[in-house]
């Protein structure tokens, strides 16, 4: 039922060691991040509710609750062609739900390119490793309910989503941040996605032969807009 696969995903999270991860394989250059929005746990609008434990014993209680006592197969897909960093997170958090929770962990390495249709097609159905850089007040929800493109393997309910895609045409940042607020309770009290880190930006350095460059659109907050670029 919808109530074990809940407590299955919230067993998945729980153990997750973000810290560790931030320690032993980046080095020290990330923070713990709990909301799929792009809230840090120090941003004003951040809920201590959205905070994740780190408790694997809870886990277990949460697997057994769910009926899955010795664990399950699955298979989650790591992208080849993802960072060193994000790969090896994403195989430690593999080899702890094994340790842990007994979840034969299978891994698929396909390149993100290869199988990424599967996610606009709507045919993908597994778990896989992806990153986000939302600025606040975004149309996240674009990616997590139905629309023509690219998903991330599953849809909200329809009245998250009329919610989330307000922001499409919302003018005021207050009531958009609002919004995603919302949708973030919402994803958090359903734990549709897992999270392991969050990484420093990247930075760019501008030659003197830039005279501008707008380089970010109405969604991200990485660089890009290469097109804008005009030269002196």
């Amino acid at each position: 039922n919808m109530e074990s696969a809940r407590k299955v995903r919230w067993a998945l999270a729980m153990t997750v060691d973000q810290q560790s991860i931030i320690e032993n394989i980046l080095e020290g250059r990330g923070r713990p991040i709990y909301a799929w929005q792009n809230i840090l746990p120090n941003d004003p609008s951040h809920k201590d509710a959205w905070l994740i434990p780190h408790d694997a014993d809870k886990a277990r209680k949460y697997l057994t609750d769910a009926g899955y006592p010795d664990g399950f197969d699955m298979e989650l897909w790591i992208p080849s062609t993802f960072p060193p960093g994000t790969k090896s997170a994403a195989e430690a958090v593999a080899a702890a739900w094994r340790q842990e929770l007994g979840i034969e962990v299978t891994i698929d390495k396909t390149e993100y390119a290869a199988r990424r249709p599967q996610t606009v097609d709507k045919t993908i159905n597994v778990p896989f490793t992806h990153g986000i850089n939302w600025i606040p007040g975004s149309t996240s929800a674009r990616y997590i309910c139905p629309n023509a493109g690219h998903i991330v393997g599953f849809t909200m309910e329809e009245a998250m989503c009329d919610l989330g895609l307000e922001n499409a045409t919302e003018q005021d940042l207050n009531v958009r941040i609002s919004n995603n607020i919302t949708i973030q309770d919402y994803l958090t009290e359903q734990m549709l996605f897992v999270p392991m880190f969050q990484a420093p930006a990247v930075l760019f350095a501008v030659g003197p032969k830039i005279d501008a460059w707008d380089p970010y659109n109405a969604q991200d907050v990485l660089p890009n807009r290469p097109e804008s670029i005009t030269l002196k």
